[in-house]
């Protein structure tokens, strides 16, 4: 989503979609199934 409003020039919303991603992102790379979930239902 952050991709696709950035390229419609929506910079601040891609940057919003970009900080909801991030924790998501990073659970990802540390192997974090339950931090993983945790975010995913907050979203």
């Amino acid at each position: 989503m952050g991709f696709i409003a950035n390229r419609l020039a929506d910079r601040q919303q891609a940057l919003d979609y970009y900080n909801q991603a991030l924790p998501l992102f990073l659970l990802l790379l540390l192997g974090d199934r339950s931090g993983q979930t945790l975010t995913l239902q907050s979203i």
